[in-house]
Formats: C-alpha cells, sequence, structure tokens
C-alpha cells in the first residue's frame, strides 16, 4: 500500500497520485484533512471525490493503521511527525514533502520561533533514519532543507502538476483581434505582484505596441489594480474578469500568447505555471517563484526576470511582441517541455521507480535534471 497524506485534497498533486494508482499494482490512498479547501471553491476548482480519497476525522484509527502499516507513505502534515518516527523505528519507506520553508519576509528568522525550532528538531531527529526521504516542493524548498542539514542526499526535486491535456478551441469576445494577449489570473493579493505587470504593460503600450492585458481573478486589490490602470492610461487595453472555472482559464490560456507571473518569494510554487505551459503559453516569471525557478530556464523554455523589476519584465514582453517567429516557437516548445519533462505520468514513473530501488536496496537512478534528481 502507499498512502499519501495532504491537509486538504490538492487537484495538483492528484493528478500525480491518480497516475501513481495506473501504474502500478499496489493499493493508493490518500487520507486528507478535509476534502474541499474553501479558497480554491472561491476559484471555481471542481470538488474531488475519488473512492481512494478518504478524510482523516471520518475514521482517525483506520488512518493511523493505514498510516503505520502502509509499505510507503508520503505526508505533507508536520502534524504526524510523530507517526513518522514510529514508521521509521520499524524500517518503513516515509517520504516527507513541503513547499519551502523560509518564506520572506521573515526567511530564516523563522527559526527563532519556538514551533518552528520544534519542528526543526524533530526532522533532524527523523533525518537519522536512512528510509526517511524528502520531496523537495521547489528548487527553494531543497535549499532550505540543505541549509539545515537534513536529509543531505534524500532529497528529491518535486512539484505540483496538471493535465497533460490541452483545452479546446474557443472563442472568446473580449479577445481583441490582431493583438498580442499577455493573461495573468489568481488571487488579486500583495504578494501576486500585479502591479509590476501593469507598469510594464504601460511601458510596452508607450512604444505603442499591439498588446492586449488579461487579468481574471479577485481580491483585497482589485480596486487598486482597477485605480493603477487609470493611473497609467491604460485601462483601454485592459480587460478584468472575475474568477472563471479551471476549464474556462486553460481556454483562455489557449487562446492567449504570454502568461506571466509576477509573484513575490512568497508563492511557494505557482501551479498556474504547469497550466500556461501545458496550454502553449510562453511564461514570463519572477524567479521568486518556486515553479519558475524550479521549471523555467531564460531563454531556453521560457523567461525570468527580478521580482518586482517592471523594467526588466517589460524588456521580456517587448522581445517575444518584435519577434513574432520566435514568439511562435517557444510557445510550441513551452508545451513539448512541460508534457516531456513535467508531466504526472512522468513523475509517476520516476517516483515508483524510485520507491522500487530502495525497497530492493539497490542505488536509486541518478536522474540529472527534473523529476526526482536528488538536489
Amino acid at each position: 500500500m502507499i498512502l499519501f497524506v495532504e491537509e486538504v485534497v490538492n487537484y495538483h498533486i492528484t493528478v500525480f497520485i491518480a497516475e501513481v494508482l495506473k501504474a502500478t499494482n499496489e493499493e493508493v490512498l490518500l487520507a486528507a484533512g478535509q476534502l474541499d479547501n474553501p479558497r480554491r471553491k472561491g476559484m471555481s476548482f471542481a470538488a474531488l471525490n475519488e473512492p481512494w480519497i478518504f478524510t482523516i476525522n471520518s475514521d482517525k484509527e483506520k488512518f493511523e493503521r493505514h498510516f503505520y502499516e502502509a509499505d510507503v507513505v508520503v505526508c505533507r502534515m508536520s502534524k504526524y511527525f510523530h507517526l513518522m518516527q514510529k514508521r521509521l523505528e520499524h524500517n518503513k519507506i516515509t517520504f516527507y514533502a513541503s513547499e519551502r520553508w523560509f518564506k520572506p519576509p521573515f526567511g530564516k528568522f523563522r527559526l527563532v520561533h519556538p514551533r518552528k525550532a520544534k519542528l526543526v528538531f524533530q526532522l533532524k531527529k527523523l533525518s537519522s533514519f536512512p528510509l526517511f526521504y524528502y520531496l523537495a516542493q521547489g528548487h527553494y524548498a531543497a535549499r532550505d532543507f540543505n541549509f539545515l542539514h537534513i536529509c543531505t542526499g534524500r532529497i528529491f526535486n518535486f512539484g505540483y502538476f496538471s493535465p497533460s491535456e490541452t483545452s479546446s478551441i474557443e472563442h472568446n469576445s473580449f479577445f481583441l483581434p490582431n493583438k498580442i494577449h499577455i493573461f495573468w489570473c489568481g488571487h488579486m493579493v500583495g504578494l501576486k505582484r500585479v502591479d509590476t505587470l501593469l507598469k510594464a504593460f504601460a511601458l510596452i503600450l508607450k512604444q505603442k505596441k499591439e498588446a492586449q492585458l488579461i487579468l481574471v481573478g479577485e481580491g483585497e486589490q482589485k480596486k487598486k489594480i482597477i485605480r493603477l490602470g487609470a493611473t497609467l492610461a491604460i485601462s483601454d487595453h485592459i480587460t478584468i474578469l472575475n474568477f472563471q472555472p479551471l476549464d474556462k482559464i486553460k481556454k483562455i490560456m489557449w487562446g492567449s500568447d504570454i502568461y506571466v507571473l509576477p509573484s513575490s518569494g512568497h508563492e511557494g510554487w505557482g501551479t498556474v505555471v504547469n497550466e500556461a505551459m501545458t496550454e502553449s503559453c510562453v511564461v514570463i516569471g519572477s524567479n521568486m517563484a518556486g515553479s519558475v525557478r524550479t521549471m523555467i530556464e531564460d531563454g531556453v523554455n521560457g523567461f525570468v526576470f527580478k521580482p518586482g523589476n517592471y523594467r526588466q519584465l517589460a524588456e521580456k514582453l517587448l522581445y517575444l511582441i518584435d519577434n513574432r517567429e520566435i514568439l511562435e516557437k517557444f510557445k510550441h516548445y513551452s508545451r513539448e517541455w512541460i508534457v516531456h519533462n513535467w508531466s504526472p505520468e512522468l513523475a509517476a514513473e520516476r517516483f515508483l521507480r524510485i520507491v522500487e530501488q530502495i525497497q530492493q536496496g539497490s542505488p536509486v537512478t541518478i536522474y540529472h535534471e527534473g523529476l526526482m534528481k536528488v538536489l
């Protein structure tokens, strides 16, 4: 049995677990603290009700029994470190997974908090067991654990995923003809740095470039973003929509040319990058976002800029707008790269191979790039 343990049922992890289920004869289960995330429901994500998903609180005795008896456990919840230790004391394969620990603005100062210091102490104890491994959900997560000297040599490159299928073409009336369509979606909050995108877009329009900016989302900063668009005199070139169902978002991505992720270092991953690349958008992203730092190589399969640097972002956008053949080349390669290098199918294949090798006591496959690379 392989047991996955999540705080909430996460669409961008369940697509991976579903592929694990297809690729193995083992029983695969997901235990979740709660089935629905109210915030994500507000973003029109569909609820997930699969027979292999159960809630921890529905049967705690069953949960703890499965946690101990499973051949492999992958857990993202630090509250179960004590159950992990029990497994490890009986030589059972156990993975911990998380995003970065030292998010700004506090960074490593988080270690002075007694609760965080206690968790680090517990992790170091778990790390002393040879069958304890870490799935680092992004470059910065691995860097944090290497700084703490936890799981040295047993940290695997991991993340989040989106289905490999692309959307069907749909005409969207708000798309203006003969324009380069630049897209952003998400919660309109400070850490998303939508202001950086608007300032960069204003510089593009000053050069009389034919471009349209499409923003989809809601949040505490929405009015501020609308006011900034008016102040910069770019409102006529911006289309703002409320949250849309995921299938609609993907169709908008499919019709767009460029996706921009301007988020700060608070963005642990940013699964919208996975989705945008799948829908053949060229991604231009902040190097502080986990998905961008992990998956995007500047000028190879997308473009990278420093968060808040709207001039640098504008330069990247102008380069693509002025070079349509290069833009089309990157759009095609963006999808090719994500399908062949960061798909849930590939993640399941590599994960199961490494688990089998650990079970057999043989050396694990050394992947030099991408998923399950030792970091």
